[in-house]
């Protein structure tokens, strides 16, 4: 745990300092409001069944729910290119995906630096992440996947968490059952698609000597339709915090960690990181993400 948490307070600190680097050169460029794409979607082709020690492909797909109203005439639909784009890549194993689309609601601006993360346990992984600009109405990213021995006969759970700079705005869920093809000889795997589930209630934990980057990273995300849970907006005055604080947590999507060296010395930040570990909520307990930077 201290050596992750080290590892945070390391990344936190190379973000901090390009935070600030692009804050000052922002306040010499002239600012416009971005353009944003209000039906974006996240959708991840992954095998039901795999053996164990294999690897098999993972495809994400970050594109639009339907064509531009000024899209020229020849534009294919953004839908039918993400199949046409996944039957290309995998072939024959897509005879048997389900077709499991739907819309979001979190708009996404133009230019925005999107990163897809797959976590999946006892699954290794390859490349770790992508990052792309978004750009194209469908953005595809290739990824590869590899169940160990352990594993065979379970079913391995994880996500593909996908994130909008430091932001986390969707998560698609992800399930393979390992060791399962064995039961089809000749069969090709089967491969199903998933479509994320948008976060809409945050919760952020951070000591109040850093709320100058929450205020920034709270303030980007109400733009994008999410909404920041703080105690020290929605607690009334005279209320117990203990017990209103833990039916806040309770109630939001996302439990967001903003870790430092101020949150990491603070008793009140470490008081409600481990309530959020204590429900036992799978992938709830989330710190703020982002990408490390070339020093």
């Amino acid at each position: 745990m201290l050596k992750r948490l080290r590892r945070f307070i390391h990344r936190l600190i190379v973000w901090w300092r390009a935070w600030r680097l692009r804050k000052s050169d922002s306040k010499r460029a002239p600012r416009h409001p971005p353009l944003l794409d209000e039906n974006v979607q996240f959708t991840v082709y992954r095998p039901r069944g795999i053996q164990p020690q294999r690897w098999y492909p993972l495809l994400a797909f970050a594109h639009l729910s339907e064509r531009p109203l000024n899209a020229p005439a020849d534009e294919p639909d953004p839908i039918e290119e993400v199949e046409r784009q996944a039957q290309q890549i995998l072939g024959e194993q897509t005879a048997a995906y389900q077709d499991l689309t739907q819309d979001s609601t979190q708009p996404i601006p133009r230019e925005g630096e999107i990163t897809l993360v797959p976590e999946i346990t006892g699954v290794e992984i390859n490349p770790v992440r992508r990052s792309f600009r978004w750009q194209e109405a469908v953005h595809r990213e290739e990824f590869r996947l590899r169940a160990s021995a352990e594993m065979g006969g379970r079913v391995a759970r994880g996500r593909m968490s996908a994130f909008l700079g430091s932001i986390l705005v969707a998560e698609v869920p992800l399930s393979v059952r390992v060791g399962a093809v064995e039961a089809y000889p000749g069969r090709a795997a089967a491969l199903e698609q998933s479509s994320a589930r948008v976060y809409r209630r945050i919760f952020a934990s951070y000591s109040h000597k850093d709320e100058s980057v929450v205020r920034e990273l709270e303030r980007y995300a109400r733009a994008l339709g999410d909404e920041y849970i703080r105690d020290l907006i929605h607690l009334r005055t005279g209320e117990v915090w203990d017990a209103r604080l833990k039916e806040m947590i309770d109630q939001a999507d996302v439990f967001q960690l903003f870790w430092s060296w101020h949150s990491m010395e603070s008793s009140f930040v470490e008081q409600k990181w481990r309530y959020a570990l204590s429900t036992g909520r799978a992938h709830f307990l989330r710190p703020v993400y982002w990408q490390q930077l070339q020093c």
